[in-house]
């Protein structure tokens, strides 16, 4: 076989074989930049969550009353309770719980980015989770539910396992 009769035999395999593997290329291309930009725009969902807290005075108060009440007497266990529903107190403990829940549903969910997020507030979150942990306890039976903060349980303690 001469090289013009393998041209002529063969140029039709070759040329598709062109085709595909462009086409491959160009998909694989395609599905790299897509990941990257899914991870750039998750990390500056990240920092735009970090920095809005920063600044969020709600969050701010709330989380100053919570610190108080981790670090007094008794705890935040002391404020789950029936006759502490409604008090400033149980609504600070709340706020920041329900706060901590969602981040660790977010990081589970692959919304935010689990890893600059940890190391902003890896610290933070162990501890008020330790402290809270009785808190934690309270607000299921308080509610008659097992679910209640389970993101945030299992966020801590991968963590601390680390």
């Amino acid at each position: 076989m001469t090289l013009i009769e393998f041209g002529r035999d063969y140029a039709p395999f070759i040329q598709a074989g062109g085709v595909v593997f462009s086409a491959a290329a160009a998909g694989l291309y395609a599905y790299v930049q897509v990941r990257a930009n899914r991870r750039i725009a998750r990390e500056r969902a990240t920092l735009d969550l970090l920095i809005k807290r920063e600044w969020d005075k709600d969050y701010l108060d709330h989380k100053a009353h919570f610190n108080r009440l981790r670090d007094a007497e008794g705890g935040l266990e002391k404020w789950m309770c029936v006759e502490h529903r409604n008090s400033d107190e149980a609504n600070s403990i709340r706020y920041i719980m329900n706060d901590y829940e969602l981040i660790a549903l977010a990081i589970s969910r692959g919304v935010i980015d689990e890893v600059i997020y940890k190391a902003w507030f890896r610290g933070s979150m162990i501890r008020d989770f330790r402290a809270a942990e009785i808190a934690i306890s309270r607000a299921r039976t308080l509610a008659n539910s097992a679910r209640i903060y389970v993101e945030w349980e299992q966020l801590a303690q991968t963590w601390q396992a680390e």
